[in-house]
C-alpha cells in the first residue's frame, strides 16, 4: 500500500523508518536503499525539505553502494529537489546535474524528465535563464516520450515563469495559458493558482492592471480555499504592492 500516495504521510515516514532500520539489521542493502529514499521524499513532502536532507544525503550514500543507477538518480534528484526548496540553488544544481545520466543509464525517462525540470527551475532561480530554458525543453521531450501530461503542462508553467524573468512576455503568456487550461481541467488547483499568479505578474509587467487583479484575485481565492496559508500572503503582497503603485 502507497501510504504516501494516499496523503498518510505520518503513518508513511513511521512504516519507513522501520523499514529502512530492519533492512539495515538484516543486511538488506538494496532494501535499506529503498526505503531511505521514499522517506526523505516523505519528510520533504510532509516535514520540510531541510528535514529531508540529512536523510536524503545518506540515501544517495546507500545508493551509490548499492551500485543500481535507478536508486543512485532518484536519491539525487530527490536531494536536488530538497536543496532547492530550502534555497541551496548551487547544491541542488549541482544534485540536479549529477542525478540525469544515472537516469539515462536506467532507462527512466520519467525521472529524466523531471531532473531537467528541477535543473531548469534552479538555473532560472540563479538568473542562468538560458541555461534553463534549455533544460525545460529536454524535460519537454522526455516527458512527451512517456505521455506524462501533468509533467508536460508543470514543465510550460515553470517555463512561463523563466520567460517572464527572461522580458518574453508574449512567450510566457502562452506558456502560462497552456498551463493554466491543463490544472484547471484536472482540478490541480495548486498549480492552477500558482499559473494565475504568474499570469497576473505577466499582465502587471505588461501594465494592463485590471486584468493582473483579476488573476491575482482568482489566485488568491483558490489558495483560500484549498488552505495554502503562505501562497495567499505572497500572492496578497504582490497584488498590494500592485495597487498601491498604480495609485502613486
Amino acid at each position: 500500500m502507497n501510504l504516501t500516495s494516499q496523503g498518510r504521510f505520518e503513518e508513511a515516514i513511521r512504516t519507513l523508518k522501520k523499514a529502512a532500520a530492519i533492512a539495515e539489521r538484516i543486511g538488506f542493502l538494496d532494501g535499506q536503499c529503498d526505503a531511505t529514499v521514499s522517506l526523505g521524499a516523505a519528510v520533504r513532502q510532509h516535514i520540510s525539505p531541510r528535514a529531508a536532507i540529512p536523510i536524503l544525503i545518506d540515501a544517495v550514500k546507500l545508493s551509490r553502494e548499492n551500485r543500481d543507477p535507478n536508486d543512485i538518480g532518484a536519491s539525487l534528484t530527490n536531494l536536488g529537489s530538497a536543496y532547492r526548496e530550502s534555497g541551496l540553488l548551487h547544491q541542488a544544481a549541482a544534485a540536479l546535474s549529477a542525478s540525469i545520466p544515472y537516469h539515462r543509464a536506467s532507462g527512466n525517462r520519467r525521472q529524466e524528465a523531471s531532473a531537467h525540470a528541477g535543473l531548469g527551475v534552479a538555473l532560472s532561480q540563479l538568473g542562468q535563464q538560458e541555461k534553463s530554458e534549455e533544460c525545460f525543453q529536454e524535460a519537454f521531450t522526455a516527458y512527451r516520450e512517456v505521455q506524462d501530461e501533468a509533467g508536460i503542462n508543470l514543465n510550460y508553467m515553470n517555463l512561463g515563469h523563466t520567460q517572464l524573468k527572461s522580458g518574453k512576455i508574449k512567450e510566457a503568456r502562452d506558456s502560462l495559458h497552456r498551463a493554466l487550461r491543463f490544472f484547471q481541467s484536472t482540478a490541480h488547483h495548486h498549480f492552477e493558482a500558482n499559473s494565475l499568479g504568474l499570469l497576473g505578474a505577466a499582465e502587471w509587467i505588461s501594465g494592463d492592471i485590471d486584468q493582473a487583479k483579476i488573476y491575482y484575485e482568482e489566485a488568491i481565492r483558490i489558495f483560500r480555499r484549498i488552505g495554502l496559508k503562505e501562497s495567499e500572503r505572497e500572492t496578497k503582497a504582490a497584488l498590494s504592492e500592485m495597487l498601491s503603485g498604480r495609485s502613486s
